[in-house]
């Protein structure tokens, strides 16, 4: 298995996605004989997925190859095409899924350069569109241009809001706890998923001052973009702030 397959892998099974994974396994138990090593040792994995990552890990970081990111990038990019096209997964989640791909290989990987721009960024140009600060059709294009063709996100042009930006607010959060561990919805029960979030208020508003107390308590003056993450319920629509799910002690993660 080259090691650009097994990062890819790699990726998909630590955002919870496996079934990929799992018919390429059997496909290679079906038609190898004699079983490689990779394939053997996955196979006794079997369905613990922590443990079949950690395979991953250290096949790719013994191999003397050098990992071509450029391919590992389009893998996704195919991936998630499938997906959107299919109708399995709407913008919404497809862009969250982006961003989640990108903390991933940068919890593992120095970034990269420009080929994870995309799949970095296209959440906070989905943010920009929903809250009406780029237009939807600019945001449409741009997003079947990447997952046909690959076609890079023009950081230059989406991210001018209509208004002025006097400040920009950031969350921090520990990624590991945020992207890695599972948390659920307390209304429904449904696995959350992570988005970051991109908005624009004045500070005098009553919307900044509520992210105020949660974000950033420091006050300025001006239009204020504050850039978060939610979790969202694919099954309810709830969102939720980070200390809504994470501070609590009961039933949210496991």
């Amino acid at each position: 298995m080259k090691i650009e397959k097994a990062y890819y892998f790699l990726i998909l099974l630590t955002v919870g996605i496996k079934d990929d994974y799992e018919k390429w396994l059997t496909e290679r138990l079906e038609k190898e004989n004699p079983l490689s090593d990779i394939v053997l040792e996955l196979a006794f994995c079997t369905s613990d997925i922590s443990k079949a990552i950690s395979v991953l890990h250290n096949y790719i970081i013994d191999s003397t190859e050098a990992l071509d990111q450029t391919v590992v990038c389009d893998m996704l990019r195919l991936f998630l095409k499938e997906k959107y096209q299919s109708g399995k997964m709407n913008k919404k989640e497809i862009t969250s899924l982006m961003y989640r791909f990108a903390c991933i290989h940068e919890n593992y990987e120095s970034f990269g350069g420009s080929i994870w721009n995309s799949l970095y960024f296209f959440d906070d140009y989905y943010s920009l569109a929903e809250s009406g600060n780029v237009f939807w059709e600019s945001f449409d294009n741009d997003l079947l241009s990447y997952l046909n063709d690959g076609t890079p996100i023009d950081l230059r042009f989406p991210f001018v809001p209509k208004v002025k930006v006097h400040k920009t607010k950031r969350q921090l959060v520990n990624p590991f706890s945020v992207h890695f561990k599972k948390h659920y919805c307390p209304k429904c029960s449904v696995e959350l998923i992570p988005i970051k979030t991109t908005k624009f208020f004045a500070s005098s508003s009553m919307e900044a001052k509520a992210l105020d107390t949660r974000l950033n308590k420091k006050y300025y003056e001006g239009n204020i973009r504050y850039i978060y993450t939610v979790f969202w319920c694919k099954s309810c629509k709830k969102e939720y702030f980070v200390d809504e799910i994470i501070s609590k002690p009961k039933n949210n993660s496991q």
